[in-house]
């Protein structure tokens, strides 16, 4: 079964679920995944990478999106997440207990327990990068998270919250197990064409194991420079040495297989369009990705950059490059590696555009010696449109400033989900303004 296919068959039974995160499914933190349904790792790789795909490119883009001005809610109840009233816990149910937890973390502590259990190293360090991967991603938005007391089932009705310190920690120890797994042995289960991502390529997946490194690294850079700019830098320079290794999952141009964007844009026409800021960066700057950026999201047939079989990425070697280029600045690098490094992240994501920046990129270009931290955000909140990471680096960094669209303050994380927040009461009570998450200093 090809790729697609594999992808187009779980779209067509989940995308109902990940597209509606203002409604309620049946889905529970403590599913316990030591009692699953018995199937292979190939038949659980490609789900858990399609529902990441959809996790990721769906309500984890739009809500932070919103929040980094990459776009802007203008109908119906996104005019009101818009504008901030409408960031509610109801709306994170979906994403928090059936996307996240009941879903692609139960899924791969299945398949972690099965490589385990099997001696199949290999697809152990998929699964264990996959998990650092997802975790990452989920405590970057919600800080503190259920871990060690999470899917006990009935043994634990109300786990407890780990510090996102604590969870981190565990992220980087899932890194480590993820590499002596890639570097082993296959067990007798070669991870192969179910793969979504890689299709098997066990190099590639242990440059992904790099990369993911490097982003939680780079996170943690307010928390102690000298060390985590560091290990961001050797991480993101062991990561993706081309565009060829870059980790997506490609979506199809199906109905039942096309990509998250495409498919909110076809069935909420006219909710959402080009954000404030995004609009007014690439204005201002004449850059021509703006021109794919901006068309009306109501033409979803005909938008140049939200297309049906969209590649959703989950780590770029555009975006390693643009974490080689900071960590060099923060830690002395040369002034001739730094402006290497910069030039090449903005070059590779022009050609993996499709568009010629050979006209743009000298108008952007500081010279050797004057390259910013403030030159580098930019153009990585241009580069990275609509990814979480944009969220993560404003959060980091400051930039680019933004103005509230309503009130005094900008959603610096976002909300627990209200199921959660009713039925365990160990939830934090976090105010979504004013209570960072950890390593947002």
């Amino acid at each position: 079964m090809n790729k697609n296919k594999i992808l187009s068959l779980f779209l067509g039974l989940s995308f109902l679920v990940a597209f509606s995160s203002c409604e309620d499914y049946f889905g529970d933190i403590n599913v316990n995944p030591n009692a699953p349904v018995d199937v292979t790792p190939a038949v659980l790789l490609p789900s858990i990478q399609a529902r990441i795909g959809i996790t990721l490119g769906g309500d984890f883009s739009r809500f932070a999106s919103i929040m980094t001005q990459q776009c802007e809610g203008v109908a119906r109840q996104w005019s009101s997440i818009n504008n901030y009233s409408f960031i509610i816990p109801a709306n994170f149910n979906t994403v928090w207990r059936t996307n996240t937890y009941a879903g692609t973390l139960t899924d791969l502590n299945t398949l972690k327990e099965k490589a385990t259990d099997g001696g199949y190293d290999q697809y152990s360090g998929v699964a264990n990068t996959l998990l650092a991967y997802t975790w990452m991603t989920a405590t970057d938005v919600w800080g503190d998270m259920p871990y060690t007391e999470a899917f006990q089932g009935t043994d634990e009705l109300q786990p407890g919250f780990d510090s996102q310190e604590f969870i981190y920690g565990q992220i980087f120890a899932l890194l480590d197990a993820a590499d002596a797994g890639l570097a082993g042995a296959d067990g007798g289960l070669a991870v192969g064409s179910e793969d979504l991502v890689f299709g098997g390529d066990i190099a590639k997946w242990q440059k992904f194991a790099k990369a993911v490194r490097a982003k939680a690294s780079l996170h943690l850079a307010e928390v102690d420079a000298n060390k985590y700019y560091g290990d961001a830098l050797s991480a993101a320079q062991a990561a993706m040495e081309s565009a060829d290794d870059d980790a997506f999952l490609a979506f199809g141009a199906g109905p039942t297989e096309s990509a998250p964007w495409y498919q909110f844009n076809r069935d909420r026409t006219g909710d959402i369009q080009i954000g404030t800021k995004i609009d007014e960066i690439t204005a201002s700057l004449n850059d021509p990705r703006g021109d794919l950026y901006r068309p009306n999201y109501n033409d979803f047939d005909t938008h140049p950059f939200l297309v049906a079989d969209q590649n959703w990425p989950f780590a770029t070697y555009t975006e390693m490059k643009f974490i080689e280029a900071e960590a060099l600045l923060q830690t002395g690098g040369s002034a001739a590696d730094i402006h290497a490094a910069f030039i090449e992240a903005v070059t590779s994501d022009f050609a993996s555009l499709g568009i010629d920046g050979s006209t743009y990129i000298p108008t952007i270009d500081p010279g050797e010696g004057n390259v910013t931290l403030e030159d580098i955000i930019i153009q990585k909140y241009i580069a990275l449109h609509k990814e979480l990471e944009v969220f993560n680096d404003w959060r980091r960094t400051g930039i680019p400033t933004l103005t509230p669209n309503s009130g005094q303050f900008v959603p610096i994380r976002f909300p627990y989900a209200e199921t959660e927040i009713l039925y365990n009461d160990n939830t934090p009570n976090v105010d979504i303004f004013q209570d960072p998450v950890w390593w947002d200093r």
